[in-house]
C-alpha cells in the first residue's frame, strides 16, 4: 500500500546501480521451481545468449515486478507449465512469463491494472488478492521506461511481457 501511496504522489524514486542481471534472478527462479514443484506443475525457464548480465537500473525494484508475475502465474495455475523466458531485441530486455492457468477474460484485461481491481468475483475466493500487485509492477515498469503487456484466452492461460530498455 505503502508503494502504491509513493506511485500515485510521483514521489517513488528508482535507483540506479550496476548489477548482475543473473544474480539478481536466480532466487527468482528458484523460489518459482519450488512453488511450482509443491503444486505438481511445470516450470521452466530459458534466457536467451543475447541478453548481457551487466545492467544498470533498480535490481530490486525488477526483482519485485519478476516475483510478482511469476508469483501470480504458479497461483492460477492449477495444471501444466509456468514458462519464464529472458530476450533481448537489441534495445530492450523482454521477460516473458507464460503460463497455462486460468486465463483473463477480454473484457477484464484493462481492469488488472486499475489499483484494487478484482476479476470474475465468482472466482476461488483463495486466489483473491488485495489488486495492488499488477498495477504496482505497471508503475514500476513505466518508471523503468519500459512496457508490461498481456495476451491471454480465458481458460488456457497468459503471458504477461515486460519490455525494459537496454541501460
Amino acid at each position: 500500500i505503502l508503494d502504491i501511496a509513493k506511485l500515485d504522489e510521483g514521489n517513488l524514486s528508482l535507483l540506479n546501480a550496476n548489477f548482475s542481471l543473473g544474480s539478481m534472478l536466480d532466487p527468482l527462479v528458484e523460489q518459482a521451481g519450488e512453488e511450482a514443484s509443491k503444486k505438481s506443475i511445470g516450470f521452466e525457464y530459458t534466457t536467451d545468449a543475447t541478453v548481457p548480465d551487466s545492467l544498470c537500473g533498480d535490481a530490486d525494484r525488477l526483482g519485485q515486478v519478476l516475483g510478482n508475475l511469476l508469483k501470480n502465474a504458479l497461483k492460477f495455475t492449477e495444471k501444466g507449465t509456468v514458462r519464464f523466458a529472458v530476450e533481448a531485441d537489441g534495445k530492450h530486455i523482454l521477460f516473458k512469463v507464460r503460463d497455462t492457468g486460468t486465463g483473463i477474460r477480454p473484457k477484464d484485461i484493462d481492469s488488472i491494472f486499475k489499483a484494487f481491481s478484482q476479476t470474475d468475483i465468482h472466482f476461488d475466493r483463495k486466489l483473491q488478492g488485495a489488486g495492488l500487485g499488477l498495477p504496482i509492477c505497471r508503475s514500476l515498469v513505466e518508471l523503468m521506461g519500459g512496457s508490461i503487456s498481456v495476451d491471454s484466452v480465458y481458460g488456457e492461460g497468459s503471458l504477461f511481457t515486460v519490455a525494459i530498455p537496454i541501460v
